[in-house]
């Protein structure tokens, strides 16, 4: 049986919704990384650095807590891999906006924009559900809605992989759209990772 924590201090609920909120920004500053210029994107991009080094900070406070708490209130293990999947989630994020801006696209294919909207998606769900794990209510909804989504990005990534060996002839082109596209989809699956991880915690808290 796990026993809760009573008392005002600041919990592992907050940080976990200070990550949702990071991941809310990090998917707006990677659409606007996708959408700007490509001698504008790099400043984007560094802003979006800037927030996933913020997040990093709230994965090592998790794991120092951990260390430090004798009394949890959920089980450790769950803890640690919420922590650790939302900070994964944010570090794809990343990883996108730093491969755009390397590569030095010149124009992006509209399909990547709309696997960002995906992400933004997702990310704003995660934000919403982050403060609802205090209570484990109406989180079912998360889950479901998140699968949704990945299962749309799965279609939306297949099309894209089609779209660019159709049309695509420049071989190095091929290379760097198909690093940025893959890694979009890792993205976005990493999301799916999240949603199971919390429907695990919902279920055997509640």
């Amino acid at each position: 049986m796990i026993l809760r924590r009573k008392g005002p201090k600041e919990d592992f609920y907050d940080l976990f919704t200070q990550a949702g909120n990071n991941l809310l920004e990090g998917t707006k500053l990677l659409a606007q990384t996708v959408s700007a210029p490509e001698p504008d994107r790099a400043e984007h991009r560094n802003a979006l650095h800037d927030v996933e080094h913020r997040n990093d900070e709230i994965t090592h406070t998790v794991a120092r807590m951990l260390d430090q708490t004798f009394v949890t209130p959920m089980d450790r293990d769950d803890i640690s891999l919420l922590a650790s999947t939302l900070d994964d989630c944010l570090d794809l994020i990343d990883e996108v906006a730093d491969i755009i801006v390397l590569y030095k696209i010149a124009e992006i294919p509209s399909r990547v924009t709309q696997q960002v909207e995906i992400l933004q998606q997702c990310a704003e769900l995660t934000a919403e559900a982050m403060p609802k794990l205090k209570t484990l209510k109406n989180l079912k909804s998360f889950t479901v809605e998140i699968n949704r989504l990945e299962n749309e990005g799965d279609k939306a990534y297949r099309k894209m992989l089609a779209e660019l060996f159709e049309t695509e002839s420049d071989p190095i082109a091929v290379i760097k759209l198909k690093d940025i596209i893959e890694s979009l989809e890792a993205a976005i699956d990493r999301f799916e990772t999240l949603a199971n991880t919390v429907e695990t915690v919902y279920l055997k808290e509640s």
